[in-house]
């Protein structure tokens, strides 16, 4: 209750400097951020299942009688002033509001701060994320399909209580040929990338690793190598006050000096996550943005064949959330620092 009542009360701080009366909640990411619960039954779309109108005096709850008690019961809490219910064959209008969507400008930075009581949660959840990946990384076996994989990855969620929502695999050829590799029949033989965005009542992380059946061998170690330091080198300069546009040239930098200048051309470097697997990509000339503290962010810079992605919070220092212990690490050395990234995890050729 203390947590949604914080939350309304900067929503409407945040309103009321900008001259609006009301804003009418629709989306999953608002809604879920709101609320602490899934808002959400079909995973394929952006629309919650139930609308929030919040004003200067109530917040009411518009719902289906499908979806009613079980989101009260079960996702959200009895914390809304008045529940509309409607049957599910009469839905209401609710036109004549300013929706969410047309505040995104505005609730965006609320949404991507991290409170310091959900905290522990978070960093909870990051863990039991990579504990996911990393547990699918070290059963599956030479001979699976990319299929079969991925359902290793969905089951390792599942039974962390993480909805699977971005579950990408790919077999040999196709790491060095893929950037978003849905999963196919393809069967593993040596060498194989997993990669996760994975949900928490609303909320994302992002990580991938690499699996290798025998040594990588000397150019996929090189490789490897190289987009271990960009994803360093973008972790380390990612502090409180410094804008995107140094952000990105220190990315640009980053793979020329590792002697890959176009890879990243290729594929989108991540960004700012939250109520969204990516709240804010890493583009160029968004120097009108910073980073803050309590963010959440999610790089993954990429080679074709190599992919290095974690999610870090914000703080005096970068903390790495989806980290375990348990994965294999290498140690980039930087000008005054050193980050442990993922190495390729290399089990026995059987």
């Amino acid at each position: 209750m203390e947590r949604f009542q914080q939350k309304v009360s900067a929503l409407r701080k945040i309103l009321a400097e900008n001259h609006h009366k009301a804003v009418l909640l629709t989306q999953q990411k608002n809604v879920s951020w709101l609320t602490g619960g899934r808002s959400h039954v079909n995973p394929a779309t952006e629309r919650a299942v139930a609308s929030i109108l919040l004003t200067g005096e109530d917040v009411t709850l518009f719902v289906n009688n499908i979806e009613g008690k079980r989101l009260i019961e079960e996702e959200f809490g009895s914390h809304f002033d008045d529940v509309r219910e409607f049957p599910w064959y009469e839905p209401l209008s609710l036109e004549g509001y300013t929706t969410d969507q047309e505040l995104e400008g505005i609730l965006q930075p609320l949404r991507t701060t991290v409170l310091p009581d959900e905290k522990v949660e978070v960093k909870t959840f990051g863990k039991e994320t990579a504990a996911a990946i990393e547990n699918a990384a070290f059963h599956l076996t030479r001979g699976m399909t990319e299929f079969e994989v991925a359902g290793l990855m969905a089951k390792s969620c599942w039974e962390r209580g993480i909805e699977p929502v971005v579950n990408l695999v790919a077999a040999d050829r196709r790491v060095f040929t893929r950037r978003h590799p849905l999963p196919t029949d393809a069967v593993i033989d040596e060498y194989v990338l997993l990669v996760l965005c994975g949900r928490r009542k609303g909320r994302f992380m992002s990580v991938s690793r690499l699996v290798h059946f025998g040594s990588p061998g000397e150019e996929l170690t090189r490789r490897h190598e190289a987009v271990a330091t960009i994803d360093a080198r973008m972790i380390n300069a990612t502090r409180s006050g410094t804008d995107y546009a140094h952000l990105f040239n220190e990315m640009t930098q980053a793979y020329e000096d590792t002697g890959f200048p176009e890879e990243w051309t290729f594929h989108h470097q991540g960004g700012l996550s939250g109520f969204a697997s990516r709240e804010q990509l890493l583009l160029p000339g968004l120097s009108a943005k910073y980073v803050k503290n309590d963010q959440i962010y999610a790089w993954n810079p990429s080679i074709a064949g190599v992919k290095s992605e974690d999610t870090i919070l914000v703080e005096d220092e970068p903390k790495i959330l989806t980290f375990t212990g348990d994965f294999p690490v290498e140690t980039v050395q930087l000008d005054g620092a050193q980050q442990e990234r993922p190495a390729i995890l290399v089990r026995r050729r059987l």
